[in-house]
């Protein structure tokens, strides 16, 4: 990842590679992980382990990898996991001020507030990006996210095609179903049948497909989040039906009421954060995401219980 980082600063003779391109940290993205966005949620993920122990036992060498895993998830310019960021502490800002801060959530906002600050300007550009999209977003100008949800709550359900009980699982936005529908597998041998589902079909490619990156659709880039229809929440919903969102959604539940009792800032800036990033995309379907996840939400619960 250092690597792609030198290689882009140097055609693009800036150390702040955004500089010139908004989109430059699409090249930077590791060789395990896959493309940039992944490699952004993996590392701020991993940061807030750093941001606890730094907290519990005040250790230099904590604060600078704390600062180093969330510099670097920057670096890839995600935009939209950065804003997810962003969101995440806004909320929790908003939370312990309500409860007056205390010494230990003072903590927590000395570690993140300059790398937040630091964020901003290494991204100018996606920022300015992410302004430009809402001030397009009109009757007109619609983005393919935004165009998805209008269409499950304003025709799927009304029309019946979405029920309660959804439409089963591989059969609607899951990565599963554009694997069959042949968006994920477009050199596939003659022997693996295309076989996208009704659902698919009606209410996702004939309105996204892979090849409209770098094109512009509705106003909007194509290789751009809100000109995908996923979200993790729409797929559960429409193919695991209301009760497997309800499910799904009070496992954040419990974790942010615990969280909330036993006082701990980092865990519920996790579990925020990952609550907003799933509407992005169907990320618990990528094996990035999950693994991480599940691994630091192990760990940050592993520290409270022991603490």
């Amino acid at each position: 990842m250092i690597y792609q980082y030198i290689k882009v600063a140097i055609s693009s003779s800036s150390l702040n590679i955004f500089s010139q391109n908004q989109s430059a940290g699409d090249q930077i993205s590791g060789t395990l992980i896959g493309f940039s966005t992944p490699i952004s949620i993996t590392f701020f993920l991993i940061s807030f382990c750093f941001i606890r122990k730094f907290i519990t036992e005040r250790k230099t060498k904590d604060a600078i990898w704390s600062t180093l895993t969330m510099t670097l998830g920057f670096l890839p310019g995600a935009a939209s996991i950065f804003f997810c960021l962003f969101g995440a502490i806004g909320i929790i800002t908003l939370f312990y001020v309500a409860k007056n801060l205390k010494k230990k959530q003072t903590y927590v906002f000395i570690a993140v507030l300059p790398v937040i600050i630091a964020g901003v300007f290494i991204q100018g550009k996606n920022v300015d990006y992410g302004v430009r999209l809402l001030s397009k977003f009109d009757d007109n100008n619609i983005p393919i996210k935004a165009l998805m949800y209008y269409r499950i709550f304003n025709i799927a359900i009304p029309s019946g095609d979405i029920t309660p009980l959804g439409v089963g699982g591989g059969n609607f936005s899951s990565r599963a179903a554009l694997t069959v529908s042949g968006e994920y597998l477009l050199k596939q041998p003659s022997f693996i049948p295309v076989t996208p589902s009704y659902y698919t079909q009606k209410y996702i490619t004939d309105i996204y497909s892979k090849n409209n990156y770098g094109t512009f659709v509705n106003g909007f880039d194509g290789g751009s989040m809100v000109n995908e229809p996923f979200s993790e929440y729409i797929t559960i919903f429409t193919e695991g039906g209301l009760i497997s969102l309800i499910l799904f959604l009070a496992v954040f539940f419990f974790i942010i009421m615990f969280s909330i009792r036993k006082n701990d800032p980092i865990l519920l800036l996790m579990i925020f954060f990952s609550f907003l990033v799933l509407f992005t995309n169907n990320w618990v379907e990528y094996i990035e995401f999950s693994s991480s996840f599940f691994l630091v939400l192990s760990y940050l619960i592993r520290c409270e219980t022991n603490a």
